[in-house]
């Protein structure tokens, strides 16, 4: 009926579901440690109702560029001291503005740690590389064997790493 009425291709989502599985995982989480910190990716999904949904559900946002930083902070109106900056190819743009908005960010390298302090950055996290299902390490963050050194690069920066991020 919908198809006939609406059209094809036709996307359904349902945000009571999402609720649902958001505090579920959350609740999964949290059972074991407590201080884990939920961050939703905005790149998933940006219908603003499931962001709204995640903010209210306790969810960080977790962005990768400035249009999606501005979706956080201007249209669903998280905290910026919440939102988590993530991803590999972060432009300086988005370094200073996480700096202004005292933004977590999530650092993949050594060279990035060295750019966001650059920027005024107060807040890092080290985003860790860990084996994909193939075996592979996966490109993106810090290898396991590197994670020690690039904390003491932080701290040596002015950066006490946060938190550690694995995708």
């Amino acid at each position: 009926e919908l198809l006939a009425e609406l059209g094809s291709p036709l996307w359904l989502a349902d945000i009571d579901r999402f609720r649902e599985n958001l505090s579920e995982f959350t609740a999964t989480w949290r059972a074991e440690w407590p201080d884990t910190r939920i961050a939703y990716s905005y790149k998933t999904n940006r219908l603003v109702p499931f962001l709204e949904a995640a903010e209210l559900g306790g969810a960080s946002a977790e962005v990768v560029c400035e249009a999606e930083y501005r979706l956080a902070a201007g249209v669903v109106e998280t905290d910026p001291t919440s939102i988590v900056v993530d991803g590999p190819a972060k432009p300086d743009s988005l370094l200073a503005r996480a700096a202004a908005g005292g933004a977590l960010v999530l650092a993949d390298s050594t060279a990035e740690l060295a750019r966001a302090a650059a920027h005024g950055v107060r807040r890092i996290g080290l985003r860790v590389s860990l084996p994909s299902f193939t075996g592979a390490r996966t490109r993106f963050g810090i290898a396991p064997g590197e994670v020690a050194a690039a904390a003491r690069a932080a701290a040596g920066l002015g950066l006490p790493v946060e938190a550690l991020s694995t995708h």
